[in-house]
């Protein structure tokens, strides 16, 4: 031990008096060359061994005898996940320097998700692994004291310190490397190979293997097992996890003369001088950086994936989602995230359908339910059980290890990535949807072998991704103000809950649910609970299915709807443009009461309402407003069981006559028109309905399912949900005492809507934030989404933008009020080309193309009491979409504090 301190000391002072320049040659400065050469000299045998291993599992001062006076290594090497304290790193070169394996990646606290093995980084691309490169050793490394690294074949483009290149892919090697500098696009990397102990050392055998060229001079190596001396006269260094028998051996083999001890020399040198650089080059390097790890770490193991399908077929890319999908698993554990992932782009059909009528079996697997020999069988039982089912299969593991030597000709498509991760497996779901982008025109490396050469598939990301703020500029922290808004709102009791999403460039970036369906708090709010969208409906629905008539030539702007509705052509009504309609200014009313014509005013003495509570009026129906209690709903319109006559389902053991909802039309028809232009009216739509279901010979739901809803994957967007033979979550709204006398749920809360039978033009729509995104992002796609163009883009551009000075709103869309001085439906911070709509429910969607960015939120503000307006009045809605413009990192106007 004293002669190894000795060696240390002797050195500290040349070292020192050296001063650290730039690479000669991509490789070592002048001064670690010098450094090593003069160190080299005076070493002993002892140390120079000591310098050329590279130790795996060392203790310093482990056991006792003759390896207490053994010299340190001089590399130390460890999974990088091990380094959980701080690792002081030795200012001096000769001592032992750390080094992190990182070729199955690792946890750290500091990143969201394990840094990627090797194998994820070798596919992911240039940019990527030079970003994570530089977190790597600038926010990782430093945190640690390690500044080399430890792996196969990531960065195999760069050229190893090494004069045998051939060797490289002919054996099993591995690298030490470390960035060198980060300028720009560019990486300067360092690198020393290592070699495992050639088995003739542990044998202690002087064997020689012969000599072999390939015809033009250039030696070959056999791929069997490489000598000692070839190894060192690579200059490589060599890799134990024995290192004091390993070390004494080798001392041996020299003191012995089976190799001449100049055989060490270039090895050692090239260490020396290494480890030089270590210290005075990497380590001093002190600026600043805090890459975008996480981010990049996401890019990973996006890229890592890859996917195949079977010659001649055109299942890939997924273009329209109007398929029964089911799951199967092999092994031990289904993976949930994917599950769960693909959930958000397709509902489960139900086990109890017919085998045939699948479409789509998405098969996963793990290592050990592939390694059991059983995929071939299962392939096989699923296609003879789905018979029109195409069968996708997804796994993952490493390339080499892949569940099958052929392409089964049962298989459709396959999908895999090298990390077995929780992540992986979410990224796997939003592949296969085209979420993200799978493959790109970059020369990959041949991992997967011959089964699947040439069924390579490159798709571009054309759905909504999952993801997060930063990847689209937009600030978390920010975003996580949208936590207080709503614990405030909540708590005051301004909704028992809410769904809230917000996407941009096509990213869903925030995605959370807050609150409970009732005050009780029995029920928390989830993903898939579908909320009473309200007048969200007309966008989402009746203006969805009018722009798509519109594209079809069905009916003009222009147009009087007296040519299209022949009751309206002998009343004051048949002039009324269509376009005024979606503009609101066709002089209807406000409101109609329809709902109050169906009450028996019969028993009623006096007025149907009150100002004040006693117990006559007794059913509250506003702040202050009371309703007689006497009142009933006529006998001769409803029953509690429908029939041929009462075939309107109005809610749940309630059915109207089939006659009143004409009725109702020709009471719009008949209304009084006012001349003050723009008036917001729910009869527009209800009129406009009408008028596309004669247009087009479909009720407005079925053109919306089958056009839009069904084809997007938005398969909770629906209306009448209490009527589906799905079984949905519906979320509460009022507790109608006045009307229906039941808790609405899954049954439209707007009355004329229900009277309609629960599909309106103006109401009635239900859905969870995740499938009205869909629409939403169609709208802002410019009417495309999947791979599908819905509607024209000049179409959307047109009906989206504002129409007249007078009136801001666009043709049936709601626009933001530019005058300052008025009142304005959404953000202040939103553009002048922004569009959305509310809904009396406590509903809000906003699409903002200057931005890319989409905005939803949904609550139930009317549970149990429609008057609750609180929600209103603390003006919670636009309040978290500020907090949302807010995280734009370049908003353009920046908000007032």
């Amino acid at each position: 031990m004293n002669r190894v301190c000795g060696a240390v000391l002797l050195f500290l002072f040349s070292f020192f008096l050296v001063g650290a320049q730039s690479l000669e040659n991509g490789r070592f400065t002048r001064e670690a060359n010098l450094w090593a050469e003069s160190v080299y000299g005076v070493l002993d045998l002892e140390m120079k061994l000591a310098q050329i291993m590279v130790v795996r599992n060392y203790e310093e001062g482990k056991g006792g005898g003759a390896e207490q006076s053994l010299p340190p290594p001089g590399f130390i090497l460890a999974e990088a996940g091990s380094y959980n304290d701080a690792v002081s790193a030795h200012p001096i070169p000769l001592a032992p320097q750390y080094v992190a394996d990182l070729r199955s990646g690792f946890h750290c606290a500091q990143f969201a998700w394990p840094f990627p093995d090797e194998k994820t980084m070798r596919l992911s691309s240039r940019a990527v692994q030079r970003e994570l490169t530089r977190c790597l050793v600038q926010a990782w490394g430093r945190e640690h004291g390690v500044a080399a690294f430890y792996n196969s074949d990531i960065f195999e483009d760069y050229p190893l310190v090494s004069a045998a290149g051939s060797t490289v892919r002919s054996v099993s090697v591995h690298k030490i490397w470390t960035p060198l500098s980060f300028q720009g696009d560019s990486l300067l990397l360092m690198h020393l190979g290592v070699h495992g102990i050639p088995r003739q050392i542990a044998r202690l055998l002087p064997a020689r293997l012969p000599q072999m060229t390939d015809g033009k001079g250039q030696s070959l190596v056999p791929a069997t097992e490489m000598s000692l001396e070839q190894v060192l006269s690579d200059g490589w260094l060599l890799e134990t996890s024995s290192y004091a028998s390993d070390h004494q051996r080798l001392v041996q083999v020299f003191k012995n003369r089976w190799l001449k001890e100049e055989l060490l020399e270039k090895a050692a040198k090239t260490a020396l001088a290494y480890k030089y650089m270590l210290v005075r080059e990497v380590r001093a390097d002190e600026e600043g950086f805090r890459a975008p790890y996480t981010h990049s770490i996401r890019r990973a193991y996006e890229q890592s994936i890859s996917a195949f399908s079977a010659p001649g077929s055109t299942l890939l890319p997924l273009t329209q989602l109007d398929l029964n999908m089911g799951f199967y698993h092999l092994g031990d554990s289904p993976p949930a995230n994917f599950r769960e992932m693909v959930g958000r782009y397709l509902i489960e059909a139900p086990e109890t359908l017919d085998p045939k009528a699948f479409d789509l079996i998405l098969l996963t697997a793990d290592k050990r339910g592939a390694e059991q020999g059983s995929l071939k069988k299962v392939l096989r039982d699923l296609r003879q059980h789905y018979s029109q089912a195409a069968v996708v299969l997804f796994w993952t593991g490493k390339p080499s290890e892949l569940p099958f030597d052929e392409w089964p000709k049962e298989l459709d498509a396959f999908f895999t990535a090298p990390a077995d991760l929780p992540l992986t497996w979410s990224l796997l779901a939003q592949a296969l949807f085209n979420g993200i982008a799978v493959g790109d025109e970059r020369s990959l490396p041949d991992f997967f072998g011959s089964a699947v050469a040439g069924k390579r598939r490159v798709m571009p990301a054309t759905r909504l991704k999952y993801g997060l703020p930063g990847e689209v500029n937009m600030n978390a922290d920010s975003l996580n103000k949208i936590d207080h808004l709503m614990a405030d709102a909540i708590k005051e009791q301004a909704t028992p809950g809410a769904q809230i999403l917000v996407a941009r460039k096509g990213v869903v970036v925030f995605q959370r649910n807050y609150g409970w369906h009732r005050y009780d708090k029995e029920q928390p709010v989830g993903d898939n609970d579908l909320y009473d969208l309200a007048s969200i409906s007309k966008i989402a629905a009746t203006l969805a299915v009018a722009m798509k008539n519109y594209d079809a030539g069905l009916w003009r702007l222009g147009e009087r709807i007296g040519n299209i509705l022949t009751e309206a052509d002998t009343t004051d009504k048949r002039d009324i443009l269509l376009r005024d309609l979606l503009l609101h200014e066709s002089g209807l009313p406000a409101y109609l009461p329809f709902h109050t014509a169906t009450y028996d005013l019969s028993r009623v003495k006096g007025d149907l309402y009150s100002g004040r509570r006693s117990p006559v009026y007794n059913r509250r129906v506003d702040e202050r407003l009371y309703m007689h209690r006497e009142v009933r709903l006529r006998s001769d319109l409803f029953r509690s069981l429908p029939d041929l006559q009462y075939s309107v389902a109005v809610a749940p053991d309630l059915y109207l006559h089939y006659s009143y909802p004409d009725s109702m039309y020709y009471r719009i028809l008949n209304a009084g028109r006012h001349k003050r232009g723009y008036v917001y009216s729910d009869l527009n739509f209800i009129l406009l309905q009408r008028i596309q279901e004669q247009l087009s010979g479909q009720t407005l739901d079925e053109a919306a399912e089958a056009y839009f809803y069904r084809r997007l994957g938005a398969h909770r967007l629906l209306f009448n949900p209490w009527r589906s033979p799905n079984s949905y979550s519906l979320v509460p709204t009022e507790n109608d005492v006045a009307f229906r006398r039941q808790l609405l749920q899954g049954s439209v809360h707007d009355q004329a809507a229900a009277l309609l039978g629960g599909v309106a033009g103006h109401a009635g729509l239900f859905g969870t934030a995740n499938d009205l995104a869909k629409m939403l992002q169609m709208y802002l796609n410019g009417g495309s989404y999947g791979g599908l163009q819905y509607l024209h883009p000049e179409t959307v551009d047109f009906f989206t933008q504002r129409q007249t000075e007078d009136n801001r709103r666009g043709l049936g869309f709601d626009k933001p009020e530019m005058d300052p001085e008025k009142e304005t439906p959404s953000s202040r911070l939103a553009s002048a080309s922004s569009y959305g709509h509310s809904g009396f429910t406590g509903t809000l969607v906003w699409v903002d193309p200057e931005y890319d960015l989409v905005y939803v939120f949904l609550s139930n503000r009317i549970h149990p009491d429609s008057f609750n307006r609180k929600l209103l009045q603390m003006n919670v809605r636009t309040e978290v979409q500020d907090a949302v413009y807010r995280s734009l990192l370049d908003l353009k106007v920046q908000p007032e504090n």
